[in-house]
């Protein structure tokens, strides 16, 4: 059984994650709180110092391992958003893996014997900007059954 991986390609001097591991994912997006912090900020309601509080570790991945975004950041305004990439599963450190390269990912994607998480982050490497963009879920097929590994529920 393969995977189908359009994970990063190259465009322009900019990467672009599209997919983590293909057809065979669930993903939510968190696009909506999102705009919702953004809006909160806006209003005053929340502090800027609340939003832009990247921990140290974050902040290392993003600068050394970040994939840099097209979008400028929501709020400084640099062009300087990267996304940073977390797996964690069976078979990965409990503090999670940072994924460094689309080679290391698509080994990740490759692997059926553990179910595995990933974790997009948006960072600002300026002013500590974070945010999870999107959770996936890889998922296997058994039998024409579908497994949700994260809760281990089979739905067919």
């Amino acid at each position: 059984m393969s995977l189908v991986i359009s994970i990063i390609t190259l465009v322009g001097p900019v990467f672009k994650v599209s997919s983590i591991f293909g057809v065979r994912e669930r993903s939510i997006d968190y696009v909506l709180a999102r705009r919702s912090t953004l809006r909160a900020l806006g209003r005053g309601s929340i502090q800027r110092h609340e939003v832009c509080d990247a921990q140290p570790e974050l902040m290392r991945a993003a600068l050394n391992v970040g994939l840099p975004k097209p979008d400028s950041c929501p709020v400084c305004s640099e062009e300087s958003l990267v996304s940073v990439l977390y797996a964690f599963g069976a078979k990965l450190p409990s503090h999670g893996r940072c994924l460094t390269s689309a080679a290391e990912l698509e080994k990740l994607a490759a692997r059926s014997d553990f179910p595995t998480i990933v974790y997009q982050v948006e960072v600002c490497v300026k002013c500590r900007w974070n945010h999870l963009d999107r959770v996936v879920t890889k998922i296997e097929e058994e039998d024409g059954e579908q497994i949700r590994h994260s809760t281990g529920q089979r739905t067919i």
